[in-house]
């Protein structure tokens, strides 16, 4: 409805004309057709003036929904009525009434002052004597408004102090609709502050009222909350779930605010799945509708998110016309967290321009006004900018100073207790709703623990066995260090006296080399076992033609390793891991993962994926043992190759170790999954897997991340897998051990005088 026929509409309603309007939803010609009852002059069927303030306030905030500006021209009819007969009620409420709409039109300020004006109205008629449940309804409404405009400015600490003051009176007097809304705003807030696990528990917690209550619009609300967290999680499939569930929900209430609110987080959920073409259309969605509205709120996320998305294919003059659009109407509402991130996406566009001043100058406002509002997630994404930045520009130190942020924040928000509290939020809520299915499966799970204990016995004797030498090993070790320290200390101290002790000090330098030599040699013995459990070069050449393994370990022993098997279908299986850790403790990692990569296939286990499964399964089962509050979450990253040479095909399966093959000069790259074999917050989800038809003269590499991660060169910097993949091409046609030379070579003359930071494995394998 156009803002020229709601004026006439509310026209007719103060004055009595008949007219007629088309195309609202049911509710709204419902009320419509009740005004046109009540004519002024009155007669007989003439209803009073605060039953008109009442029905323009229904309308009002029915209206709102499809036509805001229309929605606060009927709100201050409403006001002005309510005034002229001096009805305090219908004037109370009247400034809630505008005020929502003012909100919605980013009139932020003015939204303020109305709501202050309805809370003294609603107190001045409690202590009047005005009925204590009304009037505390009263304040619930207005409280709950003033959270949502402050968290919308980014004042999140504020928000949640009017929405806990709101949440408390709600309970007192048992209005469930509106626990249910302030429960939901409040979990938005702590979303926003990075409390994902909180946000998460009371999302459930309003879902779950709102369900009782039978409420639509707030049930449609929470699901789309909720996909929010699982798209912080990676888990888009989930989230989209969720988000079609409220458009659905949305649609069938005829609620054009909340469509395009959806329909924009349904387009930044397939930006963040690689899909930017339908990220672009749903944002464009979401604008229209937003426009239609003149919600300026959803208008303005919408254009930076658009912004992101052009820089993201290098459309760059839409990409600064959407974000300068973005920070226009930032400026205009005056929301601080609006602008922080409509001043990022602009940041972004243009570094990726290379306009490195006008985008140091943007990110570092934008730094600055999230970091005032602590604003976790936009401090997250900023410092990462910041960091690319200042490396694209030559500055390191600032560039890794960002980067350090960038893991302080991201690992803050995405640590294993964040992600352990947020499925604990989901069970719980899925228990409720679920607790007679789980009832039927406790016989199953029965069965299955008992076939895992047996399985777990045998697990423990070997780890057992493997444990007590490791000690042994340690305990020579430590025992070796402290005689060292003490006679090292003797040694200093006598070297202090006169040269006729000459001959002690001799002999005491020489007991310090036996017993660094004893050190060494435990260290030297423990790396005999270790390589024992390589895969033999017997085993390798038996089953590949031509190959090389390139292993470097950065101390003796190492947490990377190369182990392979005949499978019981014939084919062999080759896998390329990096444990948790380096030196004696990520050898020791080494020793557990290859018993549990033995284990699984002495199980019979022929697939890759199920291999991993298996194994990931058995380390997790082991590690919980170690005596800590949440169990070990140790493990390894893994490329895990099948290779059937009579057919040239290869199935893998990864874990975070990408597979690369170089055909014909052209390196084809086959991404892992995102998750280690062991501990994790998706480690119920199973590892993928893929074949590939390979072809003569193709090269297979597996490798680890040492290779990549090392400092070196003129400038001391990572060489990165751009580099690896430039070296491979180039190598990919020369003999396996001319290869293997070269990667030796290069390797080497990258890390110069620098320190080696972690074990290196890579393998080559020419079909």
């Amino acid at each position: 409805m156009g803002r020229i026929s709601v004026k006439l509409f509310s026209f007719f309603i103060l004055f009595g004309l008949n007219t007629r309007l088309i195309g609202q939803e049911n509710n709204l010609d419902s009320l419509i057709v009740l005004a046109k009852k009540y004519r002024s002059p009155c007669s007989g069927a003439c209803i009073k003036d605060s039953d008109r303030v009442n029905l323009l306030d229904n309308i009002s905030w029915k209206l709102k929904s499809v036509d805001v500006d229309s929605a606060l021209f009927v709100a201050e009819e409403a006001l002005v009525l309510a005034q002229k007969i001096s009805w305090k009620r219908g004037v109370a409420r009247g400034f809630t009434q505008k005020a929502i709409c003012l909100r919605y039109l980013g009139k932020f300020d003015e939204a303020i002052a109305a709501l202050n004006f309805s809370l003294a109205m609603w107190e001045e008629m409690i202590k009047a004597g005005y009925p204590v449940n009304a009037g505390k309804l009263g304040k619930i409404k207005a409280l709950f408004q003033l959270s949502n405009i402050y968290s919308t400015l980014g004042k999140f600490d504020v928000s949640i102090t009017y929405g806990d003051l709101s949440l408390k009176l709600a309970e007192e007097i048992g209005d469930k609709r509106m626990m249910a809304g302030q429960i939901g705003n409040l979990g938005i807030n702590y979303q926003l502050l990075g409390d994902l696990p909180k946000a998460l528990d009371y999302y459930y917690r309003s879902l779950k009222l709102s369900e009782e209550l039978g409420e639509k619009r707030s049930i449609a609300i929470n699901y789309t909350s909720i996909s929010y967290v699982f798209r912080l999680q990676g888990d888009h499939k989930k989230a989209l779930e969720y988000l079609n569930r409220s458009l659905k929900m949305a649609a069938e209430l005829g609620d054009l605010q909340m469509q395009g609110a959806v329909l924009g987080d349904i387009g930044s959920t397939y930006e963040e799945s690689g899909d930017m073409g339908m990220a672009i259309n749903y944002a464009k969605k979401a604008i229209a509708i937003s426009q239609q509205l003149s919600d300026v709120y959803v208008e303005c996320t919408k254009w930076s998110e658009l912004s992101l998305r052009y820089t993201a294919i290098k459309e760059y003059d839409k990409a600064l016309d959407a974000g300068n659009n973005s920070l226009q109407l930032a400026l205009k509402t005056s929301s601080e967290a609006m602008m922080a991130y409509s001043l990022n996406a602009l940041g972004f566009c243009k570094m990726s321009m290379k306009d490195y001043k006008g985008a140091e100058k943007d990110l570092l406002r934008s730094l600055a006004v999230a970091q005032k509002n602590n604003q976790l997630d936009n401090i997250k994404v900023t410092e990462n900018y910041l960091s690319e930045l200042y490396n694209f520009s030559g500055d390191f130190k600032k560039a890794f100073d960002h980067y350090r942020n960038y893991i302080a924040i991201r690992d803050s928000m995405n640590n294993e207790e964040v992600s352990r509290k947020l499925i604990k939020s989901q069970v719980n809520f899925e228990f409720d709703k679920k607790a007679a299915l789980l009832k039927e499966q406790q016989e199953k799970e029965r069965v299955l623990a008992e076939e895992k204990s047996r399985r777990q016995y045998i697990i423990i004797i070997s780890f057992v066995v493997v444990l007590c030498i490791v000690l042994f090993f340690t305990y020579m070790v430590v025992k070796s260090l402290r005689i060292t320290k003490k006679q090292k200390q003797i040694i200093e101290a006598k070297e202090k006296e006169t040269q006729a002790q000459n001959s002690i000090i001799t002999e005491q330098k020489h007991l310090v080399e036996e017993k660094h030599k004893e050190i060494t040699d435990s260290i030297n013995y423990a790396e005999r076992i270790q390589r024992s459990l390589l895969a033999s070069e017997e085993l390798l050449d038996k089953n590949l033609k031509e190959y090389f393994v390139y292993f470097a370990p950065k101390d003796i022993v190492s947490g990377d390793f190369y182990w392979a098997a005949e499978l019981n279908n014939g084919k062999f299986i080759l896998a390329t891991a990096d444990s948790t850790g380096h030196g004696v403790p990520g050898a020791i990692m080494s020793i557990l993962n290859i018993s549990c990569l033995k284990e699984s296939v002495k199980e019979g286990l022929t697939s890759p994926a199920d291999i991993l499964n298996n194994t990931r399964k058995l380390i997790v089962d082991i590690l919980k043992k170690d005596g800590s509050a949440e169990g070990g979450k140790d493990g390894m990253d893994c490329s895990l190759v099948s290779f059937d040479l009579k057919d040239n095909k290869l199935v893998y399966s990864a874990a975070n170790n990408p597979v690369w093959i170089v055909r014909s000069n052209e390196l084809l790259v086959f991404n892992a999954d995102k998750m280690p074999v062991g501990k994790h917050d998706k480690d119920t989800v199973s590892f993928s897997q893929q074949k590939v038809q390979l072809q003569k003269g193709d090269v297979v590499y597996t490798f680890t991340d040492g290779f990549a991660d090392q400092f070196g060169g003129q400038n001391g910097k990572k060489m990165m897998y751009k580099r690896m993949k430039e070296l491979f091409i180039s190598i990919s046609d020369q003999p396996m051990q001319q290869q293997k030379q070269n990667i030796a070579f290069t390797f080497n003359d990258w890390k110069g005088d620098l320190e080696q930071v972690d074990d290196v494995c890579v393998i080559g394998i020419k079909i």
